[in-house]
């Protein structure tokens, strides 16, 4: 499936809508999907983007 979206692991997705970086998390066992939205936030390189949605969905299962 192309969805434009950056895969960082099966259930765990980025990508970008101008100057914010989105990213998508799919619970499959709870069936639900959370997104989040970095406004403002576009790094130039593709790996600080991947980190920075990485980092916010280790505090959020905290």
């Amino acid at each position: 499936m192309i969805t434009g979206l950056i895969p960082i692991n099966e259930n765990l997705f980025y990508g970008d809508i101008e100057t914010e970086t989105v990213a998508i998390w799919i619970h499959p066992e709870k069936e639900f999907i959370r997104m989040a939205i970095f406004k403002g936030h576009r790094p130039k390189f593709r790996n600080a983007r991947e980190k920075k949605v990485i980092n916010f969905l280790r505090t959020q299962k905290k």
